[in-house]
C-alpha cells in the first residue's frame, strides 16, 4: 500500500493565538515559526479571504509545511482563525504527486472541539485520482494569465510574486499545482501563500508566490521587491518554449517532465529560476532525434555552467550507460565521450571527478588497449584541455613493457610523450630499438628532462651500437666519457668508431674516470690504446702514478696482440716520465715490447707512439725497430744515471738481458 506518514499541528485560539495540539515534539525555531505563519496573514480579515492554504519549509525539522487558514468568526475575540498544518518531511515529498491527496487531511475544527484527532499522525493513502485541470482552467484564470504567471514566477529569482485578487480560492487549485508540479528540492524551498491579506515573510524572506486583495495602496504597487500580476491586465503573450511545455504539463499527475524533474532536479541550485534550463533540456533532448556530443555538451554548459550543479544531468548525459527512463536522452559510445571531454573548451562546467573520467579511461584500456592508445593518438594531434592531459599523464603511468612494442610500431608520437611523462620507459632496450632518426628523437626527449639515469640510458645505446647527434648529447651536461668507460670497464668492447670518436676528445675526462677508479678491466685496457695519446701534454699533464694503479689492479687475460698494444701505450708513456715511475712502467712493459718487435709483430700504431721516442738510424738501418729501443731505453739510462744492474729489474729472460748488457757496455 502507498501510503505516507504525515504530522500534524492545530493553532487556534486560547487566550491568543496558540498551538493547541501537535503529533510531534515542535523545535524552538519551527514552533516559532509555526505560530507567525498559522496566524491571520493580515491585521483584520478581509472579505473573500476567510480561508487559504499556506507553504513553507521547515529546515530544522527537515519538513515541510502545508497549512490550511480558516476564519473563526465563533470566537468572541475578532480575528481569530483555525490552522491545520500537515508537517510533511522531505523524503517524502517526492512521493506527492497530486495535491487532491494532500487537500483531502485539511480538517476544520467544529463546534465540539475535539482535538483528538489532532494528536496523532495521519496515515495517508496516495491515490491517482484527481479533480483535473478543468478546476481551475476556469473563466476566471486565463491561460495566458498562466503563462506569464509561470514566466514571471520561474525567470525573476529574486523578486516575489503578488496576485491581484478578488478571492482567495480562485488561484488556491492553481497555486498548489504549481507547486506539486516542482520536484523535492525547490518544492522544500518553496514559499506561497494563496491568501496573504498582506504580504507575508518568513525568516526575513518573502514568500515566492502570494495571493493578495484588489489593492491600490501606491507604496505596495511601487515596491520593487514585488511583481504584482493582475489576472484582468496581461500586456502580451508569452511565447517562450519552456512556458509553454510547463503550461501543458500542469494538469498532469504523472509525466516524463516530472520524472525528470525529480531524477534530475536533485543536484541543481535550490532558486526557482532553475526551473527554466531544466525545462528548456527536457524539451531539447525530447525534441531532438539524436544531438552529437559536442552539442550536447554546449547545452549543458550553456544552461549549467558551473561544474556544481546539475551533476546528475551531467554524469547521465556524458556516460555510455543506459538508464530505464521512461523518456529517451541521447546515447553516445565511450570513446567519443571521453574524447570530447579531453578536448572541450567547455571543460570548467564539469566536474571530471564526479564524471569518473579518468578512471573510465583506464578501465577502457585494460578492456582494449589499441582502441584507447588510438584514442590518445587522435587526442594529441588535438587541442586538449588540462583534463585531457591528466589522463594522458594516467594512461602513461599505467604502460607497461608488453606495450612498448606496440606504441614504438605504431604511436610514435605518442610514444615521445609518455616518455617525456614517464622516463623509465626509456630503460627498456626494446624501446630504443628503432632507426636512429627514432634514436634521435627519445635522446632529444629525455635530453630536457631532469633526473635521467643516463648511464642506463647510454649503456643500452652503447649495446645497440646507436648512432646518436652529438650536437644533441653535448648540449646536455651529461658525464658521458665516464659512462661509457664503466660500460667498457664492466666487460662491453663492442663500441662504435663514433663513441670512440668521442672519447678521443675528451683525454681529460678520460684521465679523470681513471684516477676515480680503482679495478680495470682487460675490455678497457684493450680499448685504452685506441682512445687516448700516450705522448700528448695532457698526459704528461697528470700523476704519473695512475699508471701504476693501472698495471697493479688490472686481470691481465688480454690475448698476445692486444697485450702488446696495451703494454707498447705504457712504454710510450714510460718514455714520456722524468720520475721514479720510469722504471717501473719499462720493466712492465718493455721486455714484451721489445720480443714482438724482435719477431716483427709490432703493429702500425703500437710502433707509431714509440717510434717518436727513438732517434733515427741510418737508412739502411731504419727498420731496425729493436736497435731504436734499445737507444732509446740507453738514453734513459744515461738521464737519470742509473746503474746497469738495473737491467735486472727490467727483463726476466736472461739471454735478452745478455743482450742489452752487452749493448749497453759497447
Amino acid at each position: 500500500m502507498n501510503k505516507v506518514i504525515i504530522n500534524q499541528t492545530l493553532h487556534g485560539y486560547d487566550h491568543g493565538h496558540s498551538l493547541l495540539e501537535s503529533s510531534t515534539t515542535i523545535k524552538s525555531d519551527s514552533k516559532r515559526n509555526l505560530m507567525i505563519m498559522s496566524d491571520m496573514s493580515g491585521s483584520s480579515m478581509k472579505f473573500g479571504f476567510e480561508e487559504y492554504v499556506t507553504g513553507y519549509p521547515l529546515k530544522e525539522m527537515n519538513m515541510y509545511a502545508l497549512a490550511k487558514t480558516w476564519h473563526a468568526p465563533e470566537m468572541q475575540r475578532p480575528g481569530c482563525v483555525w490552522t491545520h498544518t500537515l508537517l510533511i518531511h522531505f523524503s517524502d515529498l517526492i512521493r506527492l504527486d497530486n495535491f487532491f491527496d494532500l487537500t483531502r487531511c485539511f480538517t476544520r475544527p467544529n463546534d465540539n472541539l475535539n482535538l483528538l484527532q489532532y494528536s496523532k499522525p495521519i496515515d495517508l493513502y496516495l491515490t491517482d485520482n484527481h479533480d483535473g485541470f478543468s478546476l481551475y482552467l476556469n473563466k476566471n484564470i486565463a491561460p495566458d494569465f498562466i503563462k506569464e504567471l509561470f514566466f514571471q514566477l520561474y525567470s525573476r529569482n529574486n523578486s516575489a510574486i503578488l496576485i491581484q485578487s478578488e478571492n482567495s480560492l480562485i488561484f488556491e487549485k492553481l497555486i498548489l499545482s504549481i507547486w506539486i508540479q516542482q520536484w523535492p528540492r525547490l518544492k522544500r524551498n518553496f514559499a506561497f501563500c494563496t491568501g496573504a491579506i498582506s504580504p507575508r515573510s518568513l525568516d526575513n524572506r518573502i514568500l515566492d508566490l502570494q495571493v493578495i486583495p484588489l489593492n491600490n495602496d501606491r507604496n505596495l504597487l511601487e515596491n520593487k521587491k514585488f511583481i504584482i500580476l493582475n489576472p484582468f491586465s496581461i500586456s502580451g503573450i508569452r511565447n517562450e518554449k519552456w512556458v509553454d511545455v510547463l503550461y501543458n504539463d500542469l494538469p498532469c499527475i504523472k509525466s516524463n517532465l516530472r520524472t525528470f524533474f525529480n531524477v534530475f532536479g536533485a543536484d541543481v541550485t535550490e532558486d526557482k529560476n532553475a526551473i527554466v534550463p531544466l525545462v528548456e533540456l527536457f524539451d531539447y533532448f525530447t525534441n531532438t532525434k539524436q544531438s552529437s556530443i559536442s552539442e550536447t555538451i554546449e547545452m549543458l554548459h550553456k544552461h549549467f555552467p558551473l561544474a556544481k550543479d546539475a551533476i546528475t544531468l551531467k554524469k547521465n548525459l556524458l556516460s555510455n550507460r543506459n538508464l530505464n527512463y521512461k523518456f529517451e536522452l541521447p546515447n553516445y559510445d565511450e570513446e567519443s565521450i571521453l574524447f570530447e571531454l579531453a578536448t572541450t573548451d567547455l571543460h570548467k562546467s564539469f566536474d571530471y571527478d564526479k564524471l569518473e573520467f579518468s578512471g573510465r579511461f583506464q578501465i577502457l584500456f585494460r578492456n582494449n588497449r589499441k582502441l584507447v592508445l588510438d584514442l590518445l593518438d587522435k587526442l594529441i594531434s588535438s587541442n586538449i584541455n588540462p583534463n585531457g592531459e591528466f589522463v594522458i599523464k594516467a594512461i602513461a603511468e599505467a604502460i607497461n613493457e608488453n606495450d612498448l612494442e606496440l606504441l614504438s610500431t605504431n604511436y610514435h608520437k605518442l610514444l615521445l610523450i609518455f616518455i617525456s611523462i614517464n622516463p623509465q620507459f626509456a630503460y627498456n632496450k626494446h624501446l630504443w630499438e628503432v632507426g636512429t632518426s627514432g634514436q634521435n628523437e627519445i635522446f632529444n626527449i629525455l635530453s630536457r628532462l631532469n633526473n635521467i639515469d643516463w648511464q642506463t640510458v647510454i649503456e643500452i645505446l652503447l649495446d645497440l651500437n646507436a648512432k646518436i647527434d652529438e650536437e644533441i648529447i653535448l648540449n646536455k651536461n651529461i658525464d658521458l666519457e665516464c659512462i661509457i668507460l664503466n660500460w667498457i670497464n664492466k666487460g662491453n668492447s663492442r663500441i662504435s668508431n663514433k663513441w670512440l670518436d668521442f672519447l678521443r676528445s675528451r683525454p681529460i675526462g678520460i684521465i679523470n674516470w681513471i684516477e676515480s677508479n680503482s679495478k680495470f678491466s682487460c675490455q678497457f685496457l684493450k680499448i685504452l690504446p685506441m682512445i687516448i695519446n700516450p705522448n700528448s701534454q695532457h698526459i704528461n699533464n697528470y700523476n704519473s702514478q695512475i699508471w701504476l694503479k693501472i698495471i697493479s689492479n688490472s686481470k691481465f687475460s688480454l690475448d698476445y696482440y692486444d697485450n702488446i698494444k696495451f703494454k707498447a701505450f705504457i712504454l710510450a708513456v714510460a718514455f714520456k716520465r722524468s720520475d721514479d715511475t720510469f722504471l717501473k712502467l719499462i720493466s712492465f712493459s718493455f721486455e714484451d715490447v721489445y720480443k714482438a718487435a724482435l719477431k716483427d709483430q709490432l703493429d702500425y700504431n703500437s710502433w707509431k707512439i714509440l717510434e717518436v721516442h727513438t732517434k733515427p738510424l741510418s737508412f739502411w738501418k731504419e727498420w731496425d725497430k729493436c736497435k731504436k729501443l734499445r737507444n732509446a731505453l740507453f738514453e734513459k739510462f744515461v738521464e737519470f744515471k742509473w746503474p746497469i744492474d738495473n737491467l735486472n729489474k727490467i727483463f726476466k729472460d736472461e739471454y735478452m738481458l745478455k743482450e742489452i748488457h752487452d749493448y749497453l757496455n759497447d
